[in-house]
C-alpha cells in the first residue's frame, strides 16, 4: 500500500476513521465517510435516506406514484461451511484490526465478538479485551453500530449482550472472558438487544 499512498480516504467520524478505498462524499456537510456511516453520521441528509428512486427515473418521466412504491426483499443469509466461516472470520478480524487505532489492548488478550443487533441486517466484528467487562463490551458495540446509549438515564431501556440462543443477557459486571467461549479465530457470536 506504501505505493498508493492518495488511494481511498478515511471515513470523517471520529469514532470510525477507516480506511476506505470506496469513500462516499455527503452533498450536505462535504464530508467523505465509508459505506457504513455514509446514511448515519448525524448530518441533516442523513435523515433523508435515498428512497429506491434515481435521477433515471425522473428522465424517463415516470409519475411520482410510481416512483413511491419501493419494495424491500430480505437477501436470505448464506450458510457457509466450517471452511467458509472460517476463513471469513479471518478476514472481518483482519479488517477489525485495522481499522481500530490507537487500542492498548494485549496481543494475547484481543478478542472479537461477531455482534447482531436488534433493527441491523448485518452483524459487525467489534474487536475486545478479553477482560473487559460486559457493560464495556456493550459500550463499545453501541459506539461501532453508532447507536444512542441510553445507559446514564435510569428509566430508560438499556442495551445487553445475548450468547447467541440464550434468554438471560450476560452479566454486565462479569468479564467477558469468563462469560463466552471464543472459538480458535478468537472470535464468538452475541446479540445485542434493548432490555424487555
Amino acid at each position: 500500500m506504501a505505493e498508493l499512498p492518495d488511494l481511498g480516504r478515511h471515513c470523517a467520524l471520529q469514532i470510525c476513521g477507516r480506511l476506505d478505498y470506496t469513500p462516499h462524499l455527503c452533498k450536505q456537510c462535504e464530508q467523505f465517510f465509508c459505506g457504513d456511516h455514509r446514511l448515519s453520521h448525524g448530518c441533516a441528509t442523513t435523515s433523508n435516506i435515498w428512497d429506491g428512486t434515481s435521477k433515471l427515473t425522473k428522465k424517463l418521466n415516470i409519475p411520482d406514484t410510481a416512483q413511491s412504491v419501493v419494495c424491500e426483499v430480505e437477501k436470505p443469509k448464506k450458510i457457509l461451511t466450517d471452511a467458509e466461516r472460517q476463513r471469513m472470520e479471518k478476514i472481518e478480524t483482519m479488517k477489525c484490526k485495522s481499522s481500530t487505532k490507537g487500542h492498548d489492548i494485549q496481543q494475547a488478550d484481543i478478542r472479537f465478538l461477531h455482534v447482531e443487533a436488534t433493527g441491523n441486517a448485518q452483524g459487525k466484528f467489534v474487536l475486545v479485551d478479553k477482560k473487559w467487562t460486559v457493560s464495556r463490551c456493550v459500550d463499545t458495540t453501541i459506539r461501532h453500530f453508532a447507536l444512542v446509549n441510553t445507559g446514564s438515564d435510569a428509566w430508560a431501556k438499556k442495551y445487553q449482550l445475548y450468547k447467541d440462543g440464550q434468554r438471560e443477557p450476560l452479566s454486565p459486571s462479569e468479564e467477558i472472558g469468563k462469560l463466552i467461549d471464543f472459538n480458535k479465530n478468537n472470535v464468538s457470536y452475541v446479540q445485542l438487544k434493548l432490555d424487555q
